[in-house]
């Protein structure tokens, strides 16, 4: 059996994510677990097919997502009270460079051989 990520280890690489919302937390592993081509990784017992796998859940949970007043890019500051929150701007927000979570899953593909492929 191909090393299977839970949400608890994606939160042990990035504390923040531990808020992200549940049911994105779920599609996020449905996804991560089950569609990555398990051969291309190193097979089902693969150090590299476990980090690959982690790491892109973890991209996946920091990659902002657009809210009700359609902000995206990354979050540069935040204040509790009386609630403030600051983005960076953005122009793509969907790239592997855009979380430090990211830019190690891009280096495992890089030493696939795999350039920029996802899965």
């Amino acid at each position: 059996m191909a090393p299977i990520v839970s949400w608890s280890e994606v939160v042990a690489v990035g504390a923040q994510l531990a808020a992200v919302d549940p049911l994105l937390q779920n599609a996020i592993l449905l996804y991560v677990n089950n569609d990555f081509n398990v051969e291309v990784w190193g097979g089902e017992d693969s150090e590299t097919l476990y980090l690959g796998r982690l790491f892109l859940a973890a991209h996946l949970g920091s990659v902002p997502r657009s809210g009700i007043s359609g902000t995206t890019g990354a979050v540069t500051s935040e204040t509790i009270g009386p609630i403030s929150r600051s983005f960076a701007m953005s122009s793509s927000s969907g790239q592997l460079s855009t979380t430090p979570y990211g830019a190690e899953y891009q280096a495992l593909l890089d030493t696939l051989g795999l350039g920029v492929v996802l899965i």
